[in-house]
């Protein structure tokens, strides 16, 4: 990302016959703080910086949340984390959901919590906790919406696949209308064979004439 960052700035040196004046310090979180790094040179991109961290141990303020291919519970964790903060817009791109089971202890959520025993509790949405009950028949369906074979996109096999795991997103689509006020979409991404993992959750916060209406 600092990478990156560099060359945006290069760019507009090279572009820019006059570039605006850097703020004269970050922001108070980010100073003396090891968790976070500044991108960019000579403060030209003063509001941009990196942490270093799980999700759950960063505590300022953001309006958007953007995640791709976060694995198992930690797309939930993710989106938990920008609902308390009232994010008006989340987009991502869930993962391994087979690892959504109630019985599995996945260590890959260690890099998202920093701890290896799980943090969500499936279903989570009224409805669904009401559809299915029975913890195993969850675990069957977690193992039936997972799958990651490129070539089988546009298959029979794969379409029953997606529909186990489209339960899965409406599951996390309807926790997000009930308990925090979002308006929700799932959608795709175009072309299909970019990702076996092609899924799209798109999050909108309800303004507030959309919660009076309803």
């Amino acid at each position: 990302m600092h990478e990156k960052a560099d060359l945006v700035v290069k760019e507009l040196i090279r572009n820019l016959e006059q570039l605006p004046q850097p703020s004269p310090e970050l922001p108070s979180f980010v100073q003396n703080n090891p968790a976070f790094c500044p991108c960019g040179k000579d403060g030209v991109l003063d509001n941009l910086f990196s942490f270093h961290g799980s999700v759950e141990q960063y505590t300022e303020a953001f309006d958007m949340a953007i995640a791709l291919h976060l694995c198992k519970e930690a797309t939930d964790v993710a989106l938990c984390k920008a609902a308390a903060v009232q994010a008006s817009a989340i987009v991502v791109a869930p993962c391994c959901v087979g690892k959504l089971s109630n019985k599995v202890l996945n260590p890959n959520i260690y890099h998202v919590t920093g701890k290896n025993v799980p943090t969500v509790s499936y279903p989570q949405s009224s409805v669904f906790c009401q559809l299915i009950p029975n913890q195993d028949d969850w675990d069957a369906l977690v193992k039936a919406a997972d799958y990651s074979n490129k070539q089988e996109s546009r298959t029979s096999r794969n379409a029953t696949q997606r529909t186990a795991k489209a339960l899965l997103e409406t599951d996390r689509r309807i926790f997000l209308e009930e308990f925090h006020q979002y308006r929700t979409a799932l959608m795709r991404m175009d072309p299909w064979e970019v990702t076996p993992k092609n899924d799209v959750l798109v999050c909108l916060q309800k303004l507030k004439s959309d919660i009076i209406n309803n």
